[in-house]
């Protein structure tokens, strides 16, 4: 019996990184390491600023014992629940048969089809169990989704000067804990893979469009956050990368603009 064996270690994990790395090549919907921690030379100054403080998205600030953190994660729940109904109410309208359990069902198997890509988009070794990532993704994923589709609303009330009715909505009890909720949304530590939103959102509202031109989820998102719908609406990794693009898109367009007329 060989002594130097490591007890209780799967002789397989060595291959994981390999098929990890795999999962995106030539992917096309994926960047690798996308999603990353904020180095501590970056955060030394103030390492608050990195970190979320009213919701916490992805595996990097699972576990946080923040109050706050933590008492968003029944709103969560409640968002997804919302969320389903959406999709089943959708499917009623265009004559279809959906069901919450069996949506969710669907979903979660949608993720663990994906799982080596959602590793992927991760440094480090984000949750080593497949179900737990799963059910991470689908959580996080919901909550993300009916937020920008609640956010998109509250701003088309706002326009038309009506202050709804929000107060079984901790998320959108006042306009600063909206901001609150929308910066941590926005932090690099704090965000989940674009494709996990695409894919779920695609299992919720079917379209017989490819996953490739189906661009729904970026051009409601960053018309919810307030940035130009005029975006590039594909090859986003995540919210904050949408973000991105759409400001260096908007600068391009100024200084074309600027070209143009001199």
């Amino acid at each position: 019996m060989d002594s130097s064996r490591e007890p209780n270690v799967d002789p397989s994990s060595w291959i994981l990184p390999i098929q990890v790395s795999l999962g995106t090549v030539r992917h096309g919907q994926v960047e690798a390491c996308s999603i990353s921690k904020v180095p501590d030379k970056l955060r030394k100054p103030n390492k608050d600023a990195y970190v979320p403080q009213v919701v916490s998205i992805g595996p990097y600030h699972r576990g946080s014992q923040n109050d706050l953190l933590l008492m968003m994660e029944q709103p969560k729940w409640n968002y997804m629940r919302s969320l389903i109904r959406r999709s089943v109410y959708q499917a009623q309208q265009e004559g279809r048969i959906e069901d919450g359990p069996g949506m969710v069902k669907v979903c979660g198997e949608t993720i663990l089809e994906i799982e080596y890509v959602v590793r992927a988009s991760y440094v480090g070794n984000a949750l080593s169990e497949p179900h737990e990532l799963a059910k991470l993704m689908l959580l996080d994923g919901f909550f993300l989704l009916e937020f920008i589709h609640r956010l998109y609303e509250y701003k088309e009330a706002l326009k038309a000067e009506d202050n709804g009715d929000y107060d079984d909505d901790p998320v959108f009890e006042s306009h600063e804990k909206v901001l609150s909720v929308l910066s941590d949304l926005l932090l690099l530590e704090n965000q989940v893979p674009f494709i996990v939103l695409k894919k779920l959102y695609r299992k919720l509202f079917p379209i017989p469009v490819p996953i490739q031109q189906d661009n729904r989820v970026a051009t409601l998102a960053i018309g919810a956050v307030g940035y130009p719908s005029v975006v590039p609406t594909s090859g986003a990794a995540h919210l904050l990368h949408l973000v991105h693009l759409s400001i260096v898109n908007q600068e391009d367009r100024k200084n074309l603009g600027k070209r143009l007329k001199s």
